[in-house]
Order: C-alpha cells, then sequence, then structure tokens
C-alpha cells in the first residue's frame, strides 16, 4: 500500500465521507481499489486515521485492499456497506468463489498507535529484543483470533491479520508452522485464516 504520511489535503464533512465510502461499496479490481482507497487515506493525516471513529472503515479498507492485492488471482473487491454488519469486506478469488472477509491486526496488546500519532507524533521504535520473537507472534496471533472467533460469525468469514511484528532473524516457515498449528484450532470458526506478513499473503 503507498498510502502517504503526508498533511491532509482536505476535510471532509460527514456527507462528503459517506460518499467516498459509498466509492469502495462497489465491486472494482483490486487495483481500482487500491487507488480509490489512496486517495481518501491521503486526505488525511495519521493521527486523524488511527483516532476518528468515523474513519475505522478506512483502515478495514487498508487491510482488505492488501490481501486482494496479494492473493494470487484475486478479481474483484469491495468494501462492506454500513447496513452490512460484517464481514468488513468481500474479494472474489480466481475460482470466481466470493470471499466474505474479516479483517484484525495482531500487534503487542498494549500497543495504542492512535496515541503515538497525536500531535504529529510517530510510530514508536519497534523493540530490538525477544519481544517480537516467534513466540510472542504465535501468542499475539492466537489472542487476536480468538477475539474475533468469540464473535460466532455466521457464516463463517475468511479472517485475514495483518501481522505487524517481525525480527530480522525469524524465519518465515516458523510463522508459517505457527499459523497452520493456530489454523487448526480455529477451523469451527473461519472458513480459512491468512496472514498479511512481510509483503505476502501466507
Amino acid at each position: 500500500m503507498t498510502v502517504v504520511d503526508a498533511a491532509p489535503s482536505s476535510r471532509l464533512s460527514d456527507d462528503e465521507l459517506r460518499i467516498e465510502r459509498e466509492k469502495l461499496e462497489v465491486w472494482c479490481t483490486p487495483q481500482e481499489f487500491h487507488d480509490k482507497v489512496d486517495a481518501l487515506a491521503a486526505k488525511f493525516t495519521l493521527e486523524e486515521r488511527f483516532n476518528s471513529p468515523r474513519l475505522s472503515f478506512l483502515h478495514d479498507a487498508i487491510l482488505v485492499v492488501e490481501f486482494a492485492l496479494k492473493l494470487d488471482g484475486a478479481k474483484s473487491v469491495r468494501l462492506a456497506t454500513k447496513f452490512e454488519q460484517f464481514p468488513d469486506g468481500f474479494v472474489t478469488a480466481k475460482d470466481n468463489k466470493t470471499l466474505k472477509v474479516e479483517v484484525t491486526e495482531a500487534d503487542h496488546e498494549d500497543r495504542r498507535r492512535g496515541d503515538e500519532y497525536k500531535d504529529g507524533g510517530n510510530a514508536k521504535e519497534r523493540p530490538t529484543d525477544d519481544s517480537e520473537g516467534v513466540n510472542v507472534i504465535g501468542k499475539e496471533l492466537e489472542r487476536v483470533i480468538q477475539k474475533k472467533a468469540r464473535k460466532r460469525y455466521n457464516p463463517k468469514p475468511t479472517l485475514v491479520v495483518w501481522l505487524n511484528l517481525d525480527k530480522q532473524e525469524i524465519e518465515e516457515s516458523d510463522v508459517v508452522a505457527v499459523l497452520e498449528s493456530t489454523r487448526s484450532k480455529y477451523t469451527g470458526s473461519f472458513e480459512k485464516i491468512f496472514i498479511l506478513w512481510r509483503g505476502k499473503v501466507l
């Protein structure tokens, strides 16, 4: 995603924001959806995007389009309407199956990025110790997936988790092993669980 972190180019009224959201609720290709999301995100600062409740749909849209762009053969994507309780969005896969996509993020439980970006601040530096090792990744994945599973979605959605934890020495195979173990626990809650990590879908 190429969402910029510049100052907002405009402040949208609620009616204007509603119109912009409705543009995201229309089926289009992943690249077209990406361009719409990028253009809208550029109108707001990071502080606004992480702290304004009326922009929560934009955060969902960013994760949905990241998944659609990186899912092999995805054909089209749209955001759920504000009248749809769930999922967060829909993606048409290469086999023409429509995936009901619910998104979430895995990070340190006590991290509050909204606070980090207040008053023009920047995201805090990532830890250099073992606090982002594979064991912590497994713990945080389990925590956020379990939280979603407790909502007992019906029908079962496809869960996409943005994994915002990493260390250079972590092997992808170790993360995949953790993911497979977690997937097996929640087959009754989700059609499938994917993670977005290091620029790819796992």
